[in-house]
């Protein structure tokens, strides 16, 4: 009997742990909870990532344990045929007591997260007080925990963790600089962008490719893409984009989305480029909640020059710095932390390695030492949460692109006289796309697609990723009694091969 109530302590006890989080590795590092509602028995898995729910009835619980005890019924048998074979003549009870050694040694080896879980499906399923059923199912579950974490190792080849956050430190010794330069140093990357620009020579023009280089931070992951986010003009008008991660392995990198008002864009690696070696050397960058103060430390982290990645240290100057570049004014915070060109896209971060700012070095005065300049994240989180959705861009082949059938020239904004930067339009060809449009002669391009235009050369950039036979909005401003107004016209792309012939 005493064999009995321990058992039923332990069982209590796990079932109790049921209810409490259990860690897991998993895909996105999820903790797993078992609750039991009066309308439906759920199993509800919320991933570390805020704001995510996956969510399995009880009837995956339920056939959970018919599985189990129908696999426990054949390892009984089997169990009391070697028994008799090996203990002929023994007592019943020594068997049991076997058993019960048994399953509590596996409880040792593969704790209490598979214990817990597995009370937690007999208390939802009703089976709570079957105590030699549980010790019976729980010898089956030793070999489900091992067969899951063999499914979890697999799922983890795409996995990447989070950073570590550090304790707050008030010290201001090199150790704690190093810690946390080594702490965010997984989450940055470097970026390259490749363009080829037209220029003109004589009578000729000339193809040029121009290469620049600048920093990102991976900011989070979905089933099959790595999300870095970085300045908008460190990819504005890239032909090809590539991402150099901390192990030195390098991988391509493809628009997702971007921001050109708030110099922010979002790029996305495809998980299934990268090698595993480099998924489990890398983590992604905790963002700070805590509000930014005048006086606070910082660390600035990013590929300075194009160098590779470099560290240097500051303190924050000022907060809600208003400054205004081509004509755009951003809110930003102000460190005397240099902020060298290539740093752009890099993190500001705080003495617990959490990303306080994004890295300017557009913003930043190269006539004033010690005055650089950071995008706040705790301004624009709800916009790099857009960006992070929206569709990722891939160059269609020349086979399938679209074309409108205009000739067009760049203009630059003129506010006296009210005209925008954009795309005009000063010929529309007949019998082309456009021609059977609302679009008309004279009118400035300024968005395609929900995108921002402000010159000819990223209209004909973002007509890259569009197929033939794609239905877009053009935002268009047009010249009405002597005031441009915007509007509105939708226009279906044809295929460039069928007008272009090379």
């Amino acid at each position: 009997m005493s064999e009995y109530r321990d058992l039923r302590d332990e069982m209590e006890t796990n079932q109790e742990k049921a209810s409490e989080p259990i860690a897991q590795d998993g895909m996105y590092g999820w903790q797993s909870e078992i609750i039991h509602e009066k309308a439906e028995n759920e199993v509800k898995v919320q991933p570390q990532q805020e704001n995510e729910y996956y969510t399995y009835t009880g009837a995956y619980a339920e056939r959970t344990y018919k599985d189990l005890k129908r696999a426990a019924k054949e390892a009984r048998k089997t169990e009391r045929t070697q028994k008799r074979a090996e203990h002929r003549g023994k007592r019943k009870k020594n068997g049991f007591a076997g058993r019960v050694a048994a399953v509590l040694l596996s409880g040792v080896l593969f704790g209490g997260a598979t214990a817990g879980a597995f009370i937690g499906v007999l208390h939802l399923t009703g089976y709570q007080d079957k105590i030699e059923q549980a010790i019976n199912a729980a010898e089956e579950a030793k070999d489900a925990a091992e067969k899951a974490q063999d499914a979890a190792n697999n799922a983890g080849n795409n996995s990447i963790q989070t950073g570590t956050t550090l304790k707050p430190t008030i010290s201001e010794s090199d150790s704690d600089v190093s810690a946390v330069y080594k702490a965010a140093l997984p989450s940055v990357v470097a970026i390259t962008n490749k363009a080829v620009y037209e220029y003109n020579y004589g009578f000729q023009i000339f193809d040029q490719e121009v290469e620049g280089s600048g920093s990102g931070i991976i900011i989070g992951q979905n089933d099959n893409e790595l999300l870095i986010v970085t300045n908008y003009h460190v990819i504005e008008g890239a032909d090809e984009i590539t991402v150099t991660f901390v192990d030195g392995k390098t991988v391509e990198a493809y628009t997702k989305g971007t921001a050109q008002e708030n110099d922010l864009a979002v790029v996305a690696v495809m998980l299934k480029d990268m090698e595993r070696s480099t998924k489990s050397s890398i983590s992604i960058a905790k963002l700070a909640t805590e509000e930014v103060e005048v006086g606070q430390k910082v660390e600035a982290i990013g590929n300075a020059l194009g160098y590779g990645q470099t560290m240097t240290v500051g303190y924050i100057s000022a907060v809600n710095r208003d400054v205004t570049i081509d004509g755009v004014t951003m809110t930003l915070l102000q460190t005397d932390a240099a902020i060298n060109p290539g740093n752009s896209g890099g993190a500001l971060l705080n003495m617990k390695g959490e990303v306080i700012g994004i890295n300017s070095a557009k913003y930043s005065d190269t006539d004033v030492e010690g005055m650089g300049f950071a995008i706040p994240v705790s301004l624009v989180r709800e916009i790099i949460n857009e960006l992070m959705e929206q569709e990722t861009m891939i160059k269609v082949s020349e086979e399938e692109q679209g074309y409108m059938g205009i000739s067009m020239k760049s203009v630059a904004a003129n506010n006296m006289y009210g005209i925008p930067a954009g795309a005009f339009v000063y010929e529309i060809q007949a019998d082309t796309p456009a021609a059977n449009s609302q679009l008309r002669n004279g009118d400035i391009i300024t968005g395609f697609d929900g995108k921002n235009v402000d010159s000819m050369e990223s209209l004909s950039n973002l007509m890259k990723y569009y197929k033939g036979g794609t239905t877009v909005t053009l935002t268009v401003q047009r010249l009405v009694d002597g005031r441009y107004q915007e509007m509105a016209v939708q226009l279906t792309l044809g295929f460039r091969k069928d007008f272009v012939k090379e």
